[in-house]
């Protein structure tokens, strides 16, 4: 797992302590008008912190999953050029577990999928229409334990859906998100 980390967690962003929720809007500020991809916040009540910060986001609630083969094979897709694996926004009124099966299946083109337990959840950020987005997601296990082939769901920009070998992640880490490298260092 530390071989894993090192190649994979960057720190290569800001860090800066923080001792009040007034420091907190001000070090948002200062970050979303620099050119740094990464802060990291050092804070006595990791809580609070992320209370005050999540009031400057609109929050979106996400669901996917990490699909393994009996052969301990890995589902990832290809999306606008970046790998990635398959999720998507929670629809009103579903739970998450629904949303990352519903989400896998049409992302993929596969089914029947497996449900297992929770991985972890993952928080990003982005600006969207001059909005600035909160997204956590809900990672789940699944198993497919057929031999159907795969369909990228190209209208969401998806251009291929591959299996690999878990030894095989490391290439293709090297174009993926922080929030991937997340998961995959909870499986690996």
């Amino acid at each position: 797992m530390s071989d894993f980390r090192s190649h994979f967690v960057s720190h290569n962003g800001l860090f800066i302590k923080c001792s009040s929720s007034d420091d907190v809007a001000k070090i948002l500020v200062f970050f979303q008008t620099s050119r740094l991809s990464e802060l990291y916040i050092i804070t006595d009540d990791a809580d609070a912190t992320f209370d005050t910060l999540s009031k400057s986001f609109f929050p979106i609630g996400a669901a996917g999953g990490v699909v393994q083969k009996p052969d301990g094979s890995i589902l990832m897709i290809k999306r606008n050029g970046v790998w990635d694996l398959p999720k998507g926004k929670i629809d009103p009124g579903e739970q998450p577990e629904q949303t990352a099966l519903r989400e896998v299946e049409e992302e993929c083109g596969i089914s029947p999928l497996q449900l297992g337990s929770l991985i972890t959840i993952t928080y990003h950020t982005y600006r969207i229409e001059g909005k600035d987005i909160l997204k956590h997601t809900y990672w789940y296990e699944m198993e497919y334990n057929a031999d159907g082939e795969t369909i990228p769901q190209q209208e969401e920009g998806i251009t291929e859906v591959v299996w690999i070998k878990p030894s095989m992640a490391s290439e293709y880490l090297m174009n993926t998100y922080g929030s991937i490298k997340e998961v995959f260092e909870k499986i690996l």
